[in-house]
């Protein structure tokens, strides 16, 4: 399967319990001992939608992803396409198929991706699967009791852990104030420090990097905005 450079291992998860209890970003949870790293049931999400495509648009990286090219209600003949299955307006699985078992344009026919999310609606776990049922990719995401990302994990599906980044916040504020990223031996990669104009669309980082010992520094600012569900910035169109 196509994988997105940094696809990452497993985290111990999360305790399970199902339930469809839910809070919005920023509320806290704990006050009536909700989990903010309890999956809910894929119905709890919303009503169930599945969409046939010829395409993928967007990142792949949890459930950045949309159906792209030709779209059909149905299975079309003759040809591969994806199978888009989404609960409210949540991906919740992405299958691929091919009448010939050839590699498609983004991925190998048989391949599957699942997501697993929490009731305030943030991405808990990203399964990628190989065209022979094998778990090949295991991103996760843990929360706090206000639903903010305060840890990433990207690894592969045997537990090896490619980079692990927690993040750090500032009383209540939903913006991250710094991020470090560490390897699966915990060996420092990188820290970072954010800041943001009045409008918080337009953050300045101040990376450093570390590789064999030696550290390299610098900084950069761009327009985008902090998507707390997903654990990312997006680009803000002027």
């Amino acid at each position: 399967m196509v994988s997105r450079g940094l696809c990452l291992a497993a985290i111990v998860l999360l305790a399970a319990g199902f339930g469809c209890g839910a809070k919005g970003p920023g509320e806290r949870t704990d006050d009536n001992g909700d989990d903010p790293n309890a999956a809910v049931d894929p119905d709890c999400l919303g009503v169930k939608k599945v969409v046939y495509a010829a395409d993928i648009e967007g990142f792949w990286d949890s459930a950045r992803t949309a159906p792209g090219g030709e779209q059909w209600d149905s299975p079309p003949e003759g040809r591969e396409y994806l199978k888009f299955t989404y609960h409210g307006d949540k991906l919740t699985k992405l299958e691929t198929f091919g009448e010939t078992g050839a590699p498609s344009r983004w991925l190998k026919a048989g391949v599957r991706v699942e997501w697993k999310y929490a009731a305030h609606g943030g991405v808990l776990e990203e399964l990628g699967y190989d065209e022979d049922g094998e778990l090949e990719e295991h991103n996760a995401w843990l929360y706090d009791e206000r639903g903010r990302i305060i840890e990433e994990t990207y690894g592969y599906g045997g537990g090896e852990i490619l980079a692990r980044t927690t993040y750090a916040y500032l009383g209540d504020g939903r913006d991250p104030q710094s991020g470090t990223t560490r390897d699966g031996n915990g060996n420092l990669l990188s820290k970072s420090r954010y800041v943001y104009s009045g409008d918080g669309l337009q953050r300045t980082e101040t990376y450093e990097a570390y590789e064999n010992g030696s550290r390299v520094t610098y900084t950069r600012t761009s327009r985008q905005r902090w998507n707390a569900d997903r654990g990312t910035w997006e680009h803000v169109e002027e």
